[in-house]
């Protein structure tokens, strides 16, 4: 606390001007307890980052200088003026980011097995249950390599580390199962749905929407790819000809009730 006494003349009045510097950890505010009218206050400040956010329930500055960092919230005469504040960025944390890949990973699967199941099924390359046995291993690698690599090594790289590794055991395998075109398929699919869709969680509040616009993308190509297929042949069951019905079965002879000798 400061204390400083000032002689103030009558009628008269005297600017306080207060200036220190802090570092902060998440939030800092200003606020008016009780204020029913603010007069000639303005604050200043200055931040070293770029990610400016203010707080739920604080006022924009009345002005800003976004080259030089600077804002300023200027209340000449204000009633019920609003709080001042700033969120501080936040560091990311490998932790929590991990552990939610690695929970959402069966999700990211389902798409990449939904996707390889439907388009081999359209270009005649169907893999059995045991491929996808090994397909799943393959992805899961990138979760569990990630979560004990990130410990080590910095986010990213055990981020693209974890996903080069995974990319490398799945991909090749599906070309050698089902050919050059299905090798390019899994290569696209896996990109998006495992790569992509984890590095998602590297920005919060994301996941949702990059669940919701990955459905969709991904209803929207297997809707056009399949729109000629003729699911009768693929699938095989009702041809549309109804059953033919047996003969029945022939009479056995009638016996003659007079013989003759």
């Amino acid at each position: 606390m400061v204390t400083e006494a000032v002689v103030v003349p009558a009628r008269s009045a005297v600017p306080l001007k207060v200036t220190y510097e802090t570092r902060g950890m998440d939030t800092w505010g200003y606020a008016f307890p009780q204020a029913g009218r603010v007069a000639q206050f303005s604050l200043v400040m200055q931040t070293n980052f770029n990610e400016i956010n203010f707080p739920k329930g604080t006022g924009s500055p009345t002005d800003r200088d976004v080259n030089n960092k600077l804002f300023t919230w200027d209340y000449p005469d204000v009633l019920s003026a609003p709080a001042i504040g700033m969120d501080m960025p936040k560091v990311l944390n490998a932790g929590p980011v991990a552990s939610r890949i690695a929970f959402f990973a069966p999700v990211s699967l389902v798409f990449f097995f939904t996707v390889l199941l439907i388009v081999g099924m359209v270009y005649g390359a169907n893999l059995h249950p045991m491929n996808y046995f090994f397909l799943a291993a393959g992805c899961f690698a990138f979760q569990l390599l990630f979560a004990y690599l990130v410990d080590l090594v910095p986010l990213h790289l055990s981020f693209i580390i974890s996903a080069v590794v995974s990319l490398a055991l799945v991909c090749p395998y599906v070309g050698a199962v089902s050919g050059r075109k299905m090798f390019w398929v899994a290569l696209a699919a896996q990109t998006v749905y495992m790569v992509l869709f984890s590095y998602s969680f590297f920005f919060d509040g994301l996941t949702g929407l990059t669940i919701t616009i990955g459905a969709i993308l991904t209803l929207a190509l297997l809707m056009l790819l399949t729109a000629r297929v003729n699911w009768v042949e693929k699938l095989g069951g009702f041809t549309g000809s109804p059953p033919q019905s047996r003969p029945a079965p022939p009479l056995p002879p009638k016996l003659n009730p007079n013989p003759t000798v």
